[in-house]
């Protein structure tokens, strides 16, 4: 379990990173790729709300 979360914190911050370096540019963008961009976001939440039984890695966690 440990290693899940550590998985899940260092693609969390990777998120927040990447989040941080588009906001600067959202006026730049159009609204399609601004749908894209919530699209995304939506799944990853999605994601982290309802984590499967495999580790990020794809492998079957054993912690």
């Amino acid at each position: 379990m440990r290693r899940i979360e550590r998985e899940l914190s260092a693609k969390t911050t990777e998120i927040t990173e990447r989040l941080e370096q588009l906001a600067g540019r959202l006026h730049e963008l159009d609204p399609a790729e601004l749908d894209q961009l919530k699209r995304q976001i939506d799944l990853q939440l999605m994601l982290f709300e309802h984590p499967g039984p495999e580790s990020m890695d794809g492998k079957a966690d054993k912690d």
